[in-house]
């Protein structure tokens, strides 16, 4: 049983990150509030987020080590899973990367109150993270760029990316523009 080509982006894995963020956004909610009174009369909450970041960097640390480690191991799938597209382990290392990814960004806080504008970027990106992957998906596997595919060298392709990445944000000021034109529009 061989593998097709473009069978890259399998169901499952791409589910399992949707479970892994609920995980940890549970883990995350349930931790801020976990010392917090609930009633009327309650004083404001109290929130121990650097407890959950703390455990969160340790969790995904133990989850990328163990991945690691376990993607040396023989397989236990017949035919064996492609490590960079179906493997277990390879979900694992992601998961973890991205849990202490987000630990990170936690410690960003209060630099990012000093130095807000970079920030501002990345939040906007994740804000609208949807939409640039739609767009991303469309320029990088489709039509438009078929003739640069793995013919571009290493710088060529390090500007492509960086053009890429500077197209994929104007493109959220084109929407914001369509979108604030059809609003008022319909307000008509």
């Amino acid at each position: 049983l061989t593998q097709h080509p473009l069978s890259k982006f399998t169901l499952l894995p791409w589910a399992g990150f949707v479970f892994a963020g609920v995980v940890c956004g549970t883990w995350i909610w349930h931790g801020a509030r976990s010392s917090t009174p609930v009633g009327p009369d309650s004083p404001a909450p109290v929130v121990d987020d650097g407890r959950v970041m703390g455990l969160m960097a340790i969790g995904g640390a133990a989850l990328t080590g163990v991945s690691w480690w376990a993607s040396f191991q023989p397989s236990i799938y017949s035919p064996p899973a492609s490590f960079w597209s179906t493997s277990p382990t390879y979900f694992g290392l992601r998961v973890g990367l991205m849990m202490m990814t987000l630990a990170a960004l936690w410690v960003c806080v209060p630099l990012a109150r000093r130095v807000p504008a970079p920030f501002a970027v990345l939040e906007r990106l994740g804000r609208d993270s949807l939409f640039i992957y739609w767009i991303h998906v469309e320029l990088v596997y489709g039509y438009l760029t078929w003739p640069l595919h793995r013919r571009l060298p290493v710088w060529g392709a390090l500007v492509a990316w960086v053009l890429l990445s500077w197209g994929m944000y104007r493109s959220l000021d084109l929407r914001d523009k369509w979108r604030a034109r059809w609003q008022a529009r319909r307000a008509r």
